[in-house]
Formats: C-alpha cells, sequence, structure tokens
C-alpha cells in the first residue's frame, strides 16, 4: 500500500479518483504543527533552533497518518507546490519520524492542477523535498516569530492598548495611515470647466472648452465662478466651425492570465469580494480540479493550455479573433518568482463550474485566460478641434469608435477610477462643419485628495513595492482588521485610532523596521534562500543582531518618556496651527493649562496638564479637531432626575457607553449597535442605566423575570434559565405573555431558544467547500460554529471574538471528518450502598 499525505480532504477526494485501489489518501487539513506561541520557541543564541508544536485539535488525524503510514511502503507527501505546501510535507516527515511510523520510501511530488493527467504525470516524476524552499520557510517563520514577539510585547508595556506588530502586517498598516496623511494635508482647489452640447446630423455630442481669450485652458485656468461665467459667455456667443479633424488608429492588447495578486484585485472590483474571501473560493475551485493553482506571480501558460485556449476562441469565434502567433507574457511585478503558471482553467472546453462565487469567479478566470489568447481590439481615437470666427475660442470633442473588438469581445480589465470621455460616441463631421450649439454650461469642481485604498489597489500597491508575497495578502490584510487598526467603509480602508497610534510608535522607535525599501529587501534576502543563494542562519543573524539592542533600547525608556516622544511626533496632527492663531495646545475647558498626549489603561488620549483641578480630556482619535472642528471631551446628555448626578455619553475600549455620575461608584451601560445614533439621547441613556428591567412575576412560579442586555445580546431571565431577544427595543418592550411564551419556548429547546428565534453570535462568511453560511452560534454547552451542516464546539484556546473564517472552516471540516458521534448504551449507574453497609465495609 503507498499513503498519500495532501492538505484538505476536497483535495485527497478528488486524488483518490485518480488513482488506483493501492493507494490510500489521507488530508493533514493544513499545517500540523507550529512554533508554540511563548518565549523560546526560536532560539538565536543556538542558530535559531525551533521548538515545534503539534496543533492539539489534529492528534486524531496525525494518528491516522502514523497508523497508515506503518503499513505502507511507499510515502508520497503530495502538498501544494509552493514554499507553505514544501513546509507541511516537511512537518508531516518529521512528525512521522518522531513517532517511528516513517517508510524506507519517501518522496515529494507537486502538481499544478489536479487533473487525472497532472497528478499521474507527477505520480511517476517524484522527487526529494526541497531543502532550499524549506530553509525559507524557516527564515520567514522564525523572523516573523522573533518580530511578534520581541516588538509586541515593547508595544504592550509603552503603547497601552497596542495588541501586535508584525513584519509586513506593520508595513501594510503604514501605507493606510501614509494615505490617510496626504488627504488630510490636502489643500483642495477650485476650478470650473465649460461644456457645450452640440448636435451634428441628429447626434447629440458634448465639447469642452480647451482655448479662450488666445490662451489654452490647463485644468486649474479659470478658477472661479466670475472667469467662468465669463469663459461661458464668450462660448455662448461665439459661432463654432470645425477646424480639424484628427483621427489616429490604436490597438490595444490583452491582459496576461490571473496571478494571485491581479486576481485578488479583479475580483475586488468586478465582484467585490475581499481578498481573503477570493482566495478561499479559489482554493475550492483548485482542489475541486477546475483551475491550476492559484498561489502564484507567473503570468505564462503552459504550451498545451495555450493551444487549447487559441482553439476554444476559434471555436468560439471566427479565426479572425486568433492571433497569428501565441501570446507570450512575461511578469513586470518587482521580485516575481514565476515558479508556477499564471491562473487559469484546467479544461478550456468547459466555461461554466460550480455555483453561486465559486461559478462567478471561475466565469472570471475563464474569461481572463482565454482573453490573454485573443487577438488585439483596434481602435479608432477622434479628435474634433472647433473654433469660433476669432480664433481665440476653441472646443475640443474627443470620442473612440472600436474598428474590430478582439478581445473586447469577451473580457475587458476593470479600474479603480472609471470614467473616460475617449469612450464616447462622435458623429460623422469634417472641416468646415458647423454643428448646431444647444446648451452652454459650467461646472464647479475642486481637485480631489488621493483615493484611500481599497483592497484591490492595497494588495497592487504592496506588489509594486515587493512587499510580502502573493500567499500573504489576504491573512494580511484580515489581520489589520481583526485587529481593528483598520476600518472599511464602502470598500475603502480607514485607519483607526489604534492603527494610527501604533504606526506613529513604530515610525518613531522602529523606523527602519517599518520602511519599504528595508522590508523589500529582506524579502529580497528571503527570495535569495529560497533560491539556494543565502544561508537562512545568516540572514536571520545579520537582522536580529540589530533588531534585538534596539528592542532592549526602547523597552529600557519610561512609559512616559514614550508618551512624550509620540506627543512631539505627533504634534502636526494632534495640535495643528489654529486658523485664529491661538494656542492649539491651550486647555479649552480651563484656558489656563496645556494639552498634551497621555497613556491610559485603554490607550492613548489627550488631557490637560492641569489635571485633577481640570478634568478635561479627549479621545486621540479626535485629535486635528475630529469631525465638527472641536472637542469637549465626554458628552454630557443631561441630569438624572432621581440622583440629580450627571449623565454623560462616552467612549471605551469596547466601544460607546453612557456613564452616571462620577468616580468609582459611577454607573455605566454599554450602548448596543442597534440603537439608533440619531435618536439616542437622555431617554435612551437613562433606560440603558436602569437595566436589568423587572417584567413582573412568572405565573406558574412566582419567580420574577427580568430583562437585560448581556455580553451575548439581549435577553430574559427567569429562575437560572435563560432565552434570548432579537433586538435592544425588546428589552424595554416585552410584556408578560411574551415573555412566558419565550421562556417556554427557549426550555423546550434544553435551556436555548427555539432554532426560528436563535440569532447568530456573528456570521462568518461562506464555507469554501461546502458553500454554507458559517454562522457562530451560543450552545447549551458554550459557544459553537456550524455550516448548516455540521456542528463544530470552539475550542477554549480560541476566543469567540477572535474567531475567523478559516479556523471556523477548519474545526467544522475536522469534526465532520470525524463522523457521527457514537451513541452506545450508556452503563447503569452504580447504586449507592446503603448507609449501614457503607459504613461496615469503611471500618473493615
Amino acid at each position: 500500500m503507498q499513503l498519500v499525505i495532501v492538505e484538505s480532504p476536497a483535495k485527497a477526494k478528488t486524488i483518490e479518483k485518480y488513482l488506483g485501489s493501492d493507494y490510500r489518501v489521507l488530508a493533514s487539513y493544513g499545517h500540523i504543527r507550529d512554533l508554540p506561541p511563548k518565549d523560546g520557541s526560536v532560539d538565536p543564541d543556538n542558530g535559531f533552533a525551533m521548538e515545534w508544536e503539534n496543533y492539539a485539535d489534529k492528534g486524531k488525524q496525525l494518528k491516522a497518518i502514523a497508523d497508515e503510514a506503518k503499513n505502507a511502503s511507499r510515502l508520497i507527501l503530495a502538498t501544494d507546490p509552493d514554499r507553505e505546501g514544501e513546509a507541511i510535507s516537511w512537518h508531516v516527515q518529521e512528525v512521522l519520524k518522531k513517532k517511528k511510523a516513517l517508510p524506507q520510501n519517501v518522496e515529494r511530488v507537486t502538481f499544478n492542477a489536479i487533473t487525472k493527467a497532472a497528478v499521474t504525470d507527477a505520480m511517476a516524476h517524484p522527487r526529494a523535498l526541497d531543502e532550499d524552499l524549506i530553509d525559507a520557510y524557516r527564515a520567514r517563520r522564525a523572523l516573523d516569530y522573533l518580530v511578534g514577539f520581541t516588538l509586541s510585547p515593547v508595544l504592550w508595556r509603552k503603547l497601552p492598548g497596542a495588541k501586535s506588530a508584525g513584519r509586513v502586517q506593520s508595513v501594510a498598516l503604514r501605507l493606510v495611515v501614509d494615505r490617510e496623511r496626504e488627504i488630510e494635508a490636502f489643500v483642495p482647489q477650485e476650478y470650473w470647466s465649460v461644456f457645450a452640447d452640440m448636435e451634428q446630423g441628429g447626434q447629440a455630442f458634448v465639447a469642452r472648452l480647451v482655448r479662450w481669450r488666445g490662451d489654452k485652458i490647463d485644468r486649474l485656468t479659470i478658477g472661479n465662478e466670475g472667469d467662468a461665467a465669463a469663459a461661458k459667455k464668450a462660448v455662448e456667443e461665439g459661432r463654432f466651425t470645425v477646424a480639424s479633424v484628427e483621427t489616429k488608429p490604436r490597438t490595444q492588447n490583452p491582459a496576461p492570465p490571473f496571478t494571485t495578486s491581479t486576481l485578488q484585485q479583479e475580483a475586488a472590483r468586478k465582484l467585490g469580494f475581499s481578498a481573503s474571501h477570493t482566495m478561499r473560493i479559489a482554493q475550492g475551485l483548485y482542489e475541486d480540479g477546475a483551475i491550476t493553482y492559484m498561489r502564484t506571480d507567473g503570468v505564462q501558460m503552459d504550451g498545451s493550455a495555450i493551444s487549447a485556449a487559441r482553439k476554444a476562441v476559434a471555436d468560439r469565434y471566427d479565426a479572425s479573433y486568433v492571433p497569428d502567433q501565441p501570446r507570450i507574457y512575461t511578469t513586470k511585478a518587482k521580485n516575481a518568482q514565476e515558479a508556477h503558471e499564471a491562473i487559469r482553467p484546467t479544461d478550456f472546453s468547459k466555461d461554466k463550474a460550480g455555483s453561486g462565487d465559486h461559478a462567478r469567479l471561475y466565469d472570471l478566470i475563464f474569461k481572463r485566460a482565454l482573453a490573454s489568447q485573443m487577438a488585439s481590439a483596434r481602435l479608432e481615437r477622434t479628435t474634433v478641434e472647433l473654433a469660433d470666427a476669432t480664433g481665440q475660442t476653441a472646443l475640443r470633442a474627443t470620442g473612440q469608435v472600436v474598428l474590430f473588438p478582439g478581445y473586447l469581445a469577451l473580457y475587458e480589465e476593470g479600474r479603480d477610477d472609471d470614467g473616460d470621455e475617449e469612450s464616447k460616441r462622435l458623429p460623422r463631421l469634417s472641416e468646415g462643419d458647423a454643428p448646431a450649439k444647444k446648451t452652454v454650461h459650467s461646472e464647479q469642481h475642486f481637485t480631489q485628495p488621493p483615493p484611500r485604498f481599497s483592497e484591490a489597489s492595497l494588495v497592487k500597491r504592496l506588489e509594486e513595492l515587493g512587499i510580502g508575497r502573493p500567499s500573504t495578502y489576504a491573512s494580511t490584510l484580515q489581520v489589520l482588521k481583526d485587529r481593528n487598526y483598520v476600518r472599511v467603509e464602502k470598500n475603502r480602508f480607514f485607519p483607526e485610532e489604534s492603527g494610527r497610534l501604533v504606526t506613529a510608535f513604530l515610525e518613531r522607535f522602529f523606523e527602519k523596521y517599518v520602511s519599504y525599501d528595508f522590508t523589500a529587501g529582506l524579502e529580497d534576502q528571503l527570495d535569495d534562500v529560497s533560491g539556494g543563494r543565502a544561508q537562512w542562519q545568516a540572514v536571520l543573524d545579520a537582522f536580529w543582531r540589530d533588531f534585538k539592542p534596539k528592542t532592549a533600547q526602547v523597552m529600557e525608556q519610561k512609559p512616559s518618556e514614550v508618551t512624550a516622544a509620540l506627543d512631539s511626533f505627533l504634534e502636526p496632527y494632534l495640535f495643528p496651527p489654529k486658523a485664529d492663531g491661538t494656542d492649539p495646545r491651550l486647555c479649552p475647558k480651563c484656558g489656563e493649562g496645556r494639552l498634551a498626549l497621555r497613556g491610559g489603561r485603554f490607550g492613548a488620549f489627550v488631557a490637560c496638564s492641569n489635571y485633577p483641578e481640570c478634568k478635561y480630556t479627549r479621545r486621540f482619535a479626535q485629535a486635528n479637531g475630529g469631525e465638527a472642528g472641536e472637542d469637549t471631551g465626554p458628552e454630557v446628555l443631561g441630569t438624572d432626575p432621581e440622583t440629580g448626578a450627571e449623565v454623560s455619553k462616552r467612549s471605551g475600549r469596547f466601544g460607546p457607553y453612557v456613564q452616571l455620575g462620577e468616580g468609582k461608584d459611577a454607573k455605566r451601560a454599554s450602548i448596543p449597535k442597534d440603537v439608533p445614533g440619531e435618536d439616542f439621547g437622555l431617554e435612551w441613556a437613562l433606560k440603558l442605566l436602569s437595566l436589568p428591567r423587572a417584567i413582573g412575576d412568572h405565573p406558574e412560579t412566582g419567580k420574577p423575570i427580568t430583562a437585560s442586555i448581556g455580553r451575548y445580546g439581549p435577553y430574559l431571565a427567569h429562575d437560572g434559565k435563560y432565552a434570548r431577544l432579537a433586538s435592544t427595543a425588546e428589552v424595554f418592550e416585552t410584556g408578560m405573555n411574551a415573555a412566558v411564551v419565550k421562556l417556554a419556548e427557549a426550555a423546550a429547546n434544553g435551556g436555548r431558544p427555539t432554532r426560528g428565534s436563535r440569532e447568530p453570535l456573528k456570521v462568518l462568511g461562506e464555507h469554501p467547500r461546502t458553500g454554507g453560511e458559517i454562522k457562530l452560534m451560543e450552545g447549551r454547552f458554550g459557544p459553537y460554529v456550524t455550516d448548516g451542516t455540521t456542528n463544530a464546539t470552539l475550542p477554549k484556546s480560541i476566543a469567540p471574538d477572535a474567531l475567523t473564517l478559516e479556523e471556523a472552516a477548519q474545526l467544522i471540516d475536522t469534526r465532520a471528518a470525524a463522523g457521527p458521534a457514537k451513541k452506545g448504551k450508556k452503563a447503569p449507574a452504580k447504586k449507592k450502598a446503603p448507609a449501614k453497609k457503607a459504613a461496615a465495609k469503611k471500618k473493615v
């Protein structure tokens, strides 16, 4: 028997169909071990020796692999054809060595597509494990560990509220923060455009003013409404004839097939997918044998695939759509390795695969790959200039005509910022023609700051800088979201205050390690390791020799010294000059103290130097004046009519909350997300502060029923039993009859709400294999995840708030692979011996 090891059960199932009965295919379910999250897992003083630890939830799977390996004549490691795949194979081999279950014959095979031909060919051409790739994996893993476990403790101690830092993560965050700084520093300029709506032969077109008073009009030439009105009048009074018609042919070539990063970018633009979602769907398509391997920076296709694509084009269109020669592409991305093919369909005769998001992404991959081998589009660009009788005023109209669509008949690459007036059609015009002028209008504009990054543009920028690798982009962006360093609104990244503060700290104290050039240079060194051109321990030693003393130096500084340095570094942002010339650091409350950055338990904030006499504070996020232009600290909502104490709205570590009174005896209540912000005021604050609300005594038990809001949302409580409520409003509206019914329904379901009334704690997304929606639920024995078919309990090592979609899917797959729980007969309970017999037995 020959044992084949792959990563996923879906991949195992597909491959097992292609191999004979002599093969047994098992899945490792991804990585089987990692560096334990504790100090000492990497030892720089001992050649960067690493201490590996098996994942606790992989014990059953590792036992199954070891049991099969003991009886196997040959072990075939068939994990993915990249660095991570090589690492998984190496880990499996090392674990089997320790278990003394490693067969004598161990071989490595790789295939770029899960098809019968590719798998059969790979099995016929095995190789040994690639030690250079394994060394590169160890170097990256050790480097990320050393940065994280050395730098993060510095953050925790010197920058309260900060969560973590990472080698690539922190640089990606800096890109988002730097872009926000550009936007804040941007000073918009007013400018105007003048247009004339024209008509020729019944076809309308628009011409733009390009010359006025004999001078060329640039974008900012007309800078105010007065000039715009004068220019508009000149156009209205002029009689325009066609002075020139210029026609230029243009050829437009198709884009190459997808790489990992271009797939993420295009899926974000055209399908609205996040990078992580794109990679999950692509993984499923790869494991089903629909596409080639999806982690690649290569843009070339295999020769047989090019031939198949050209045949598919010829079958779908006529011969004019097939170029005379196959198209050959080379990448322009910095540090591209091009170890694998571009992402393409495994079979160009199939234009559909999967359903839902899988079908949509496959359609994108199929069309892009097919279009890459189609003929160029032939276009004609026409520029028409119209002048008045004096020649002092001129208009210009541009348009573009598609003479032959070529690849555009199938696919056109998306753009982050659309808007091209050249794509508009023009009527046929000749010199001397005098098209009719219908209306003239002017438009006011303001120059715009650079746009915030979308997932597509951020991935593109990281790739341009040579930072990170295709396989890391999705996880890097996800970490920034999970750490709440950024938020995404309308598909654009905004830095949160914590992300902004962490970036400032790293720029001030670790500037070298968050610089773009240094990080890209380190990537080059790691690539040299994978290419066998550098020794991995030497690369680590050069980095560690400089990095370790720097962290020790910062750790020796007092928190107050760190805060003072950040106060100075962030002064342009925290205390920008005021228009009236007054001191921006002067306290607006007492008028005497000076404002400065302070560090608190839950993060940084700005406070008055006259504390405790003056208790003025403002959040770090309200720096630069905040949205309203000023900030006065906690928002006072009014006074409690019963106690006369002040009621205020504040913001803390876990979000907005209301507070009644001051000091240790102050009462606080969180503000739920479903409370409408526009309606929030004293009335809502007092209602939240009054919880729990007594509904009344249960008609059967006589015990009280209360409604309140807890960790997992609104609920009813009665005699130690609970029932979930759907919204905050129900906490204050549910009456006795409804409460009794909800409690009864929950009790009938084992103390839980009925299925119809149960709300998930969080919806994580679509399972990459089954397509079911994964939800985090609160169960009788704690939180669990489900895809609608399989339920998996959350291990205590995973916090519900930190759970990711990948972790949830892995838990579900592991549970599904284990099969249904065994339901054997319970052993009868032992009867207790009568008291007298028990006492006698004890004496004996």
